[in-house]
């Protein structure tokens, strides 16, 4: 280690191919990166971390070319470059896979990377969508894919493959483009335990191969299970860059977030349970002719956390859906049988509005496509679906009213800029995550359909998330959690039921939890 003239530490390596010098990122009264002074080895896995809004992902869009710096060097390959944008950089050996795929869902995997090839767009539209020309490419990118161990079926529209299967299309399109330094925003944040797996050994494969990985994360275990080594920002700043090695992760969640986090587990208090709020009968769901969901039957009584686990595609987000919007699924191409209960209420013909009416606080997997309206304020985004709750006596939206309550939750929960007539989009993600869980908890329902919570979110938003959803259920709300970390249903629920091809397949009471069990059940194993 080395002082730069600010008298900050800092990695000074003969082997350094990214260093960023004083970088700065303003966008209009808003620094996101402030004063960036570090570098990355050639060849190594690196990881970036940081509490939500540190400015990572501003960071490496900047080194991405999607952004340009509003002061200060960004050097790669020893070269001081200034992309006027993502194709520069990937023409330069940058790639970079965001943490929200940039894939057009109706298009076939072989036609997305198509649509990204520079060399295919310099010859005419027709040339490059003729079979012959398909067939090429697709045999060029199974090469790659069966090295890098993917299996991809080629001509399947995109928005009908599994989230693993749509990462691996975006590492295979950097790689048939050549790029020799790949940034991952995120990589794990939607993945199985399975797939996680996969991705970490995948990493080792192109460390091998001299590839240099940069990888944004929340997750510290895969911090120290995988990279060489880690920079730590905050608040916009760089605070340390060091071996992964020296640094253990209680070390690391305090450098993050500039204060101690409690990473041993949560006190859960005096916990009793009351009465169903939430019944399950005998539920059936189809779509097209295919089982979602097979004789589904459970109960989530008040002041109970009631998780279920399973591996993404399981129907445990079906079922979510189906609770929150029963009515929905009474039409083609679904249809379902059963009985769905509230407040011992028969809900199965209601619509989302109706469900919201009885108390039921909704937080989806997807806050993108189901959570959040990103051209929005925050404002805005809090009145979904309780804006109702802000009218004044002649029926019309009381303003004042409405940014006070968003302007206490975003304080409440941290939502960082403190802005509530900010535009959704302009948050970083765990911010967005922050803002959505801040919504729903705030109006303490009475049952609350949890899924993924900490998604995208820094080990210090997790601790209090967690906390908050423990005080609700001890204040007796029925909360039915969905989650694909299994650790987090472990340190949260009281039960955990496993869903294995639309069926409740084992349950688990809390002194009965155990991480290998549940595993084998949510792969269609028995105990």
């Amino acid at each position: 280690m080395e002082k730069d003239s600010n008298g900050l530490q800092q990695t000074i390596s003969s082997s350094t191919i990214v260093s960023f010098k004083n970088v700065s990122k303003k966008y209009g009264k808003i620094l996101a990166n402030d004063g960036l002074n570090f570098d990355i080895r050639s060849g190594e896995i690196h990881g970036i971390i940081g509490e939500n809004g540190a400015g990572k992902s501003t960071a490496m869009k900047l080194l991405y070319g999607m952004e340009k710096p509003s002061s200060g060097e960004i050097t790669v390959k020893g070269r001081i470059v200034h992309f006027s944008n993502s194709r520069a950089a990937m023409d330069f050996g940058i790639g970079m896979v965001h943490q929200h795929f940039m894939l057009s869902p109706v298009h076939t995997a072989v036609e997305n990377i198509l649509l990204n090839d520079r060399k295919s767009k310099q010859s005419s539209f027709l040339n490059w969508i003729l079979p012959f020309k398909l067939g090429q490419v697709e045999r060029e990118l199974e090469k790659i894919a069966h090295e890098m161990g993917f299996k991809i079926p080629w001509q399947t529209p995109v928005e009908m493959l599994t989230v693993g299967q749509q990462q691996q299309i975006e590492i295979i399109k950097l790689l048939y483009a050549n790029v020799d330094i790949m940034i991952f925003d995120e990589p794990t944040a939607v993945l199985s335990p399975s797939e996680i797996v996969k991705f970490l050994e995948m990493l080792r494969f192109l460390n091998g191969q001299g590839k240099t990985s940069i990888i944004i994360t929340h997750k510290l275990g895969e911090i120290k299970e995988i990279c060489d080594q880690v920079t730590v920002m905050r608040q916009g700043r760089w605070i340390e860059t060091g071996e992964t090695k020296n640094y253990s992760m209680q070390d690391l969640a305090s450098l993050m977030v500039g204060r101690m986090v409690n990473l041993s587990g949560l006190d859960r208090g005096e916990r009793t349970s009351g009465d169903a709020e939430l019944k399950i009968e005998h539920v059936d769901l189809e779509r097209g002719g295919k089982w979602v969901l097979k004789g589904v039957d459970l109960q989530v009584h008040r002041g109970e956390i009631l998780g279920i686990a399973g591996i993404q595609g399981n129907g445990q987000q079906e079922l979510m859906h189906l609770i929150g919007n029963p009515a929905f699924y009474k039409k083609a191409p679904f249809s379902h049988s059963g009985k769905i209960s509230i407040s011992n209420t028969d809900v199965s013909g209601l619509h989302s509005r109706d469900i919201r009416d009885m108390g039921v606080g909704v937080v989806c997997a997807d806050r993108h496509r189901e959570g959040v309206l990103l051209e929005e304020s925050l404002i805005e985004n809090d009145l979904l679906g309780h804006d109702s709750d802000y009218q004044n006596s002649f029926g019309f939206l009381d303003r004042v009213r409405a940014n006070k309550h968003t302007l206490e939750e975003m304080k409440a929960y941290d939502v960082r800029p403190l802005e509530p007539e900010a535009v959704m989009g302009g948050l970083s993600g765990g911010n967005q995550q922050k803002f959505v869980m801040a919504r729903e908890l705030s109006r303490k329902p009475r049952l609350l359909l949890c899924s993924e919570p900490t998604r995208g979110v820094d080990v210090g938003s997790i601790e209090q998330i967690h906390t908050e959803l423990l005080k609700a259920s001890a204040n007796q709300m029925a909360i039915l959690l969905v989650s694909s970390q299994l650790d987090e249903l472990m340190r949260l629920a009281d039960r955990i039921l496993v869903m294995y091809e639309g069926c409740i397949v084992a349950e688990f009471l809390r002194d009965q939890f155990d991480e290998s069990k549940i595993g084998l059940f949510m792969c269609g194993g028995k105990a």
